[in-house]
């Protein structure tokens, strides 16, 4: 279904790409639900077969307007579509096969060059033409077919394929939410609160023009988006899970574990807080309260890719190193991460490797995860320490004098370890000036200097005697 408030040209360009898949053999019922529409929407029905137009005299807002579409169409398997789109020649095949693909799945989106969240890939200028969108989908097939869905933790309402039955247990769009922004959150959080998985097709794609409906109705987009963030908030912040997924979203995902444990006590279905508190565990460095609980979450979102790393870093740490590069081996192979996840991931497992006292084995994957990401000062800094703890002492004054300056306050105590092993003892004292004055309670930092500065003294005392 195509819920629209005008642009009627975009409407009927939607259609036609729909009309155009390859899954346009089968039966195929296209609702257009014409939200009170200053134009002639209401004729497109008479333009193409299989389509028909369901006309409200007021303007329902992308909520209401599915709501009203999902009540008007016959079929059980559903999607729902903004009008500004243009669907790729095998979108609806590969978003069918998705949902098809575990019952557990709820909802299933395609990529997309304008959409909020993992979902979004860029494309340039492509994707206007049906060319183009084919041969999109066949670049995604190349680069995704080893791992054609993704689990994510929330899907936009810019394009979703269900089923009724699922749709009608939620209860919906909430259509407090009116034109549109943050519906499509407060349904993935009602999705996953019930169990149900939220899955990107990799594969599969959908040209967007990019918020037509909002520049027709004149709003002004960052007011808008301040507005239903506070309906948002006025929902969901007394529930836990509603405070978790603020934090997680728009707050400081560092607080989200001060709600994740009653999160789960309100919503045991609900995978997330096992992620929440995994990752917290896991950034605490204590992988034994992290496996339990990225376990639970996994049982729920197998296709997670930083989660099934997090396991066989879990794995690793206890000591079982075989099992645990197969496991990295199987996550590498069978998920999808961009470019940010996998940096990160590899960075994960390099610290891992630098906690155990490994430098040799963590250097070529920090090296990989600084070639990803080079201005990553955090990766460049972890890069620097285990260069030198593998001898590479030059290189790694240079890396770590790049994530000095890209302001690592840890680079400044590895510089000053550096400066220190060279007998540039000033060095090091200054450098670890630096560090214990970036993270003035990191006892680490604050013995460094505090040794350092005693031997500079004692030797200073040494050439006066």
């Amino acid at each position: 279904m195509i819920p629209c408030h005008g642009g009627a040209d975009d409407t009927r360009a939607c259609v036609r790409s729909l009309q155009s898949s390859a899954a346009a053999a089968r039966d195929l019922e296209i609702v257009i639900v014409d939200n009170a529409s200053p134009d002639d929407t209401s004729r497109i029905g008479s333009e193409f077969r299989d389509t028909r137009v369901v006309r409200s005299n007021a303007n329902l807002g992308f909520a209401g307007g599915v709501n009203l579409g999902v009540a008007e169409a016959r079929a059980d398997r559903l999607l729902v579509v903004n009008n500004d789109t243009l669907a790729g020649p095998r979108m609806l095949d590969r978003l069918e096969a998705g949902l098809d693909a575990d019952p557990r799945i709820g909802f299933v989106a395609p990529t997309s060059n304008h959409v909020k969240g993992p979902a979004r890939i860029d494309v340039g200028p492509l994707g206007r033409t049906e060319t183009e969108r084919s041969e999109i989908e066949d670049m995604l097939a190349d680069v995704a077919g080893h791992a054609p869905l993704q689990d994510v933790a929330t899907l936009s309402g810019l394009c979703l394929m269900f089923d009724r039955s699922v749709y009608e247990q939620l209860g919906g769009f909430d259509d407090r939410f009116g034109a549109g922004m943050f519906e499509d959150d407060d349904l993935s959080l009602r999705a996953q609160i019930e169990g149900w998985r939220l899955v990107i097709a990799r594969t599969a794609f959908l040209f967007h023009h990019g918020h037509r409906t909002f520049e027709r109705l004149g709003h002004d987009f960052r007011a808008t988006i301040e507005a239903k963030l506070a309906c948002f908030r006025d929902k969901w912040e007394p529930d836990p899970a509603g405070r978790t997924y603020l934090e997680l979203t728009v707050g400081d995902p560092g607080r989200a574990p001060l709600h994740a444990d009653e999160a789960l006590a309100r919503h045991p279905r609900w995978a997330e807080p096992h992620r929440v508190l995994a990752d917290a565990a896991h950034r605490r460095g204590d992988f034994e309260t992290a496996l339990p609980h990225v376990d639970r979450f996994l049982e729920s979102k197998p296709q997670h890719g930083p989660s099934r790393v997090l396991r066989a870093l879990c794995t690793i740490a206890g000591g079982d190193d075989e099992r645990g590069r197969l496991q990295l081996e199987s996550a590498f192979s069978t998920c999808w991460f961009d470019t940010d996840d996998l940096a990160r991931s590899l960075a994960d497992l390099g610290r891992l490797y630098l906690l155990l006292e490994r430098p040799a084995d963590a250097l070529p994957h920090l090296e990989s995860a600084h070639e990803l990401d080079p201005e990553h000062a955090e990766n460049a800094n972890l890069l620097g320490a285990a260069l030198l703890g593998t001898g590479r002492r030059t290189r790694a004054i240079a890396v770590l004098e790049n994530a000095a300056r890209g302001g690592c306050v840890a680079a400044h105590n590895n510089l000053g370890i550096c400066a220190w092993q060279v007998g540039d003892r000033e060095r090091a004292v200054r450098e670890f000036e630096l560090a214990a004055a970036g993270a003035p309670t990191d006892q680490g930092f604050r013995a460094n200097l505090s040794r350092a500065r005693a031997a500079l003294d004692s030797s200073a005392t040494a050439r006066r005697g």
